[in-house]
């Protein structure tokens, strides 16, 4: 199996509360759009040989929760949980991201981070039930105007 393509896009509204040097957004409502291609192709067994092609795209509803603390002028951390799918129309049944990150402000525009994610989809596309999921490295910046 390889997956050729994924390309998560995730949009939002937060309701933030700020508390000193720690920033609580309790509430998060938004969506995450995903397209996938999914190449399939059984190794020996009863379906040897056997090859599927599965590409699909759609739009999960999110509910989410982040909270960042400030550790010093610099350096902040940050932890974000969102839940989402619920198998409304034609989204996933469920899905879930997980997400740790290290920020480093560099100036009082720009903020470049790293982290770790977890990203699970479950999903059923073309009359076959599939999960994805995703573990690893993000890199990324901000820009505040």
């Amino acid at each position: 199996m390889s997956l050729d393509d994924v390309c998560p896009v995730r949009m939002a509204q937060r309701l933030r509360a700020d508390e000193g040097a720690k920033r609580h957004d309790p509430l998060t409502l938004g969506a995450r759009a995903m397209k996938s291609t999914l190449d399939l192709t059984f190794s020996p067994g009863a379906l040897a040989g056997r090859q599927q092609h599965i590409s699909d795209s759609w739009i999960d509803p999110l509910i989410a929760a982040r909270i960042s603390t400030q550790l010093n002028d610099h350096w902040s951390v940050t932890a974000a949980f969102d839940y989402g799918g619920f198998g409304i129309g034609s989204a996933s049944k469920e899905t879930w991201q997980a997400i740790a990150t290290l920020g480093y402000a560099v100036n009082e525009d720009w903020t470049v981070m790293g982290g770790y994610r977890h990203l699970f989809v479950d999903r059923q596309n073309q009359g076959t039930d599939y999960s994805l999921e995703m573990t690893g490295l993000i890199f990324g910046a901000t820009y505040r105007f």
